[in-house]
């Protein structure tokens, strides 16, 4: 046997991986390494025309290299693909995460760039969802002994498919927002034309759809050679996304739009202080005779 098979022991048994087993483990392996590539990458390389203002023309950096820190969880598979508990953990983090994923990395982007927190809540309320769950995976995945109730795994499963499908619908709504900013940049209804990255914004709204065509069919199907196949293809995925956003997409200066953010918001103001309401002139009618007379004075 090869050297490289031999790293493919089974933690904890004497036998080898069979030619299938192999396959699974190596496809696994490939994605959460280039996923960590991603992340490093993505944390330690700046264009040199943004390292002084990296939040403004790299909103998502940080973001990016924390989503793309977490599949190292997914090392119970690549050790050992046949067990139960490493298969649901891996079968559950696609739909639990990736459509969680596209939907903050989406709000987290285009909301800084029109300065739009309302989604902060709902993010929260989002993560706490879809890491309890995957942490519930992970400790099921790493249980010494655990035997799998047939209850137990509807239990989980019922789990998978309420998250998945709840973060798959806010997804949906985070498309949907960034297709209405689309819109108002469309209309010349921003501010900063040139601070709105147009091209980006259309492009990547089609990933999350990629990314449902491609985690959902598994799921349901329960492929591990589905998997297989969709961890490879999200591997290429990240190579190629990778090097596409590595150059900033905001083309404003950070200097400029503040003044404009400033200028918008002292015109907000003014239009706050409104002129009086037709109910608040019946209440307080203009000086008229003697008054009148005595104010002029």
């Amino acid at each position: 046997m090869s050297t490289f098979a031999a790293v493919y022991y089974i933690i904890g048994t004497q036998r080898m991986f069979s030619q299938t087993e192999l396959i699974y483990s190596i496809a696994c392996t490939v994605y959460v390494v280039t996923c960590l590539m991603f992340a490093a990458v993505r944390w330690f390389h700046v264009c040199p025309g943004a390292k002084e203002n990296k939040s403004y023309y790299h909103p998502d950096r940080k973001l990016f290299t924390l989503l793309y820190a977490v599949p190292v969880i997914l090392f119970p598979y690549i050790f050992n693909p046949t067990s139960h508990g490493s298969w649901l953990l891996v079968k559950g983090y696609y739909p639990l995460t990736h459509l969680f994923y596209c939907a903050v990395l989406l709000f987290n982007y285009f909301g800084k760039v029109k300065q739009w927190e309302r989604w902060h809540l709902s993010g929260i309320i989002s993560s706490v969802l879809v890491f309890a769950s995957v942490i519930l995976l992970f400790a099921v995945a790493l249980w010494p002994g655990l035997q799998i109730s047939v209850i137990m795994e509807e239990l989980l499963t019922i789990i998978i498919f309420s998250v998945g499908l709840l973060m798959t619908a806010y997804c949906g709504f985070a498309m949907w927002q960034v297709w209405q900013w689309i819109h108002e940049y469309s209309t010349d209804n921003f501010s900063n034309t040139e601070d709105f990255p147009l091209t980006y914004a259309r492009s990547v709204l089609i990933i999350p759809v990629i990314h449902a065509l491609l985690v959902w069919p598994m799921v349901l199907l329960d492929s591990p050679t589905w998997l297989a196949a969709m961890q490879i293809l999200l591997s290429v995925f990240n190579v190629i996304f990778l090097i596409s956003i590595l150059p900033s997409k905001r083309k404003g200066n950070p200097l400029e739009q503040m003044i404009e953010d400033n200028r918008e918001a002292d015109i907000a103001e003014a239009l706050e202080q409104k002129l009086p309401t037709e109910e608040e002139n019946k209440n307080c009618p203009p000086p008229t005779g003697l008054h009148a007379l005595r104010r002029a004075a």
